[in-house]
């Protein structure tokens, strides 16, 4: 079957017109939310909600969406949740992944006891690599945000895994409790042999929206990504950061990388969640703006247009936007900022310019 076959045809034909991708590298990166469950309730979870509804996506629908997304271009697979190893046929879940060849599966996990113990019967070969939430350089810094005893915990088995041959990184969420030590995490992924740490800007959605006095302003941010550049080559672990914002420092940066916008103009990212919907952006979860919902029962993927949607919001232009002297470093900035904070950072903050929260620079 074709592309076109799964999607409505004037679906299809109206995708095409507008992507600044061909159809063949559509739908490339899958992330499916098997579970709303998670053991933590931590201050920045982009979820919100979701993780106090707990929804769990059946058993027979997982199967039906990895089946579904692999036919339709999936090529990476990302498992999320809530904590993804509280659903109740995870080894399942992870085992049929793999039998359907995806080029890459990886997991994000918080890393806690359950995550571990559910691990033990999964083959390291299962996973190109698992990513732990780590978020601060100490107990100090990390519990405040995660929760009592959590750090120990996730040290814990991130050396466990190591141990069992498993591919380690770490994802950092920095807010104001932790960007004064959170540097600290490349010594110690040094230390356990991780091999990759990322990190990202506390966003303020979700259960952010409940602790906005993390928030870290763009000006701070910049300076603690230029921070971040300085690490070059001091570590043996690869560094990641989402560039969020940008200024004149920063420019090369973006230029060096290639940076060219909005990655949800390329519809090659799809989030799916257990009541069907589909998002690009994640910086959206908590709007209406879903790119798509999943008809699985007709094997058709029916695209949200018309009206308000994420793909209206990608390519909407902020007014005045060409006159811009940054216009060609942002290509148009992030339309979701504006959304969600109310404002333009680049309107509000002189200097400054949004980048797509979905792109990240390698340091």
């Amino acid at each position: 079957m074709k592309l076109e076959d799964f999607l409505i045809p004037e679906d299809y034909s109206y995708l095409k017109k507008i992507s600044q991708n061909s159809s063949e590298n559509w739908f490339k990166n899958i992330y499916i939310y098997i579970t709303g469950k998670c053991q933590l309730h931590c201050k920045h979870c982009y979820l919100g909600k979701r993780i106090d509804r707990g929804m769990v996506m059946p058993k027979e629908d997982v199967f039906n969406n990895l089946f579904f997304w692999k036919k339709i271009g999936g090529k990476k697979l990302c498992f999320l949740g809530g904590e993804p190893t509280l659903h109740p046929q995870f080894e399942e879940i992870v085992k049929y992944a793999n039998k359907l060849n995806y080029e890459e599966i990886t997991m994000d996990s918080n890393g806690q006891q359950i995550a571990l113990e559910k691990l033990k019967n999964i083959n390291s070969s299962y996973f190109n690599y698992i990513q732990i939430s780590l978020d601060g350089g100490s107990a100090s810094t990390n519990n405040k945000t995660r929760g009592k005893n959590t750090f120990d915990v996730a040290i814990n088995t991130i050396k466990e895994l190591r141990k069992r041959g498993f591919n380690i990184r770490i994802i950092c969420t920095v807010n104001k409790y932790n960007i004064k030590d959170c540097l600290k995490i490349l010594s110690i992924a040094d230390d356990s042999g991780v091999s990759l740490v990322k990190y990202h800007i506390f966003s303020g959605i979700g259960t952010g929206k409940e602790n906005t006095n993390l928030l870290i302003k763009p000006k701070k941010w910049i300076k603690f990504s230029n921070l971040l550049l300085k690490q070059k080559n001091k570590y043996k672990t690869k560094i990641q950061c989402q560039v969020a914002y940008g200024d004149i420092t920063t420019e090369k940066l973006l230029s060096d990388q290639n940076y060219n916008g909005c990655l949800g103009r390329k519809l090659d990212r799809m989030s799916i969640f257990p009541n069907k919907k589909v998002y690009i952006c994640s910086y959206l979860f908590d709007t209406n703006l879903n790119f798509a919902e999943v008809d699985l029962k007709n094997n058709k993927l029916l695209v949200n247009k018309g009206g308000s949607n994420e793909i209206d919001l990608f390519f909407s232009g902020i007014k005045n936007c060409d006159s811009c002297s940054f216009s060609d470093a942002c290509f148009k900035g992030c339309q979701a900022e504006k959304l969600v904070n109310n404002f333009y950072p680049c309107i509000k903050y002189k200097g400054i310019y949004p980048v797509c929260r979905l792109w990240k620079a390698e340091i």
